[in-house]
């Protein structure tokens, strides 16, 4: 069995990346998925945390030490997380401007949109108006049938998705539905064409939204 060890030989600064945001916020592990629970825990800080001794009291569900550093250096083996030299303190996102134009990068079109869990809109960029309130209502939806069909997708049939999507002849994506689990609260990222979520700007976004909504 290895034995890990934390590297402080230099002064290093913890960050996530696009993919480590992106499994915090769409894990189906809930309270039992402690991966998911310690990078929600790093989206939930004000600025990127020091490497040290002190971040193991975030990985809270596992007692043994040699248990913690396992996990870090999988999530790092993984790419969820980096070390970095330069601190980053968490953005501050303007609603009406800067939030549309984070959507903007996560579609292959150009056209995004940021639904509550009600089915309103908060955000969007691209799409039609008289289509945002309906696409936020139909990723409502969806949300529904993800909770009521998870034990047979998950349990039974064993598929890990992240999101739902409507498809073309050639199996294409035309539109996706990406419940993102922020808190107590589902929202919803909505994009026509092809998701790009591994971007500097999805990290910002949830980042962003766990700090507000979180």
């Amino acid at each position: 069995m290895p034995t890990y060890r934390l590297n402080l030989e230099l002064p290093l600064y913890v960050h996530l990346t696009p993919a480590g945001a992106y499994r915090a916020l769409t894990s189906p592990g809930g309270k039992q998925d402690v991966a998911a629970g310690f990078l929600q825990a790093l989206l939930r800080m004000p600025e990127t945390p020091p490497l040290s001794t002190d971040l193991l009291a975030f990985v809270s569900r596992l007692d043994d030490e040699q248990e913690k550093l396992g996990l870090l250096y999988r999530l790092q083996e993984l790419g969820y997380l980096v070390g970095e030299e330069i601190r980053r303190k968490s953005p501050e996102l303007n609603m009406e401007r800067e939030v549309p134009l984070v959507l903007e990068q996560l579609s292959s079109t150009g056209k995004g949109l940021l639904a509550d869990g009600q089915g309103l809109p908060i955000a969007s960029v691209g799409f039609a108006h008289e289509t945002i309130e309906e696409l936020a209502g139909l990723a409502a939806s969806f949300n529904g049938l993800a909770q009521r069909f998870r034990p047979l997708l998950h349990d039974n049939l064993h598929i890990e998705g992240g999101g739902w999507g409507v498809m073309d002849a050639a199996a294409d994506g035309r539109l996706g539905f990406w419940p993102l689990q922020v808190g107590e609260q589902v929202l919803t990222i909505v994009v026509a064409g092809r998701p790009n979520f591994n971007v500097p700007g999805f990290l910002d976004l949830a980042w962003w939204l766990v700090r507000r909504y979180g």
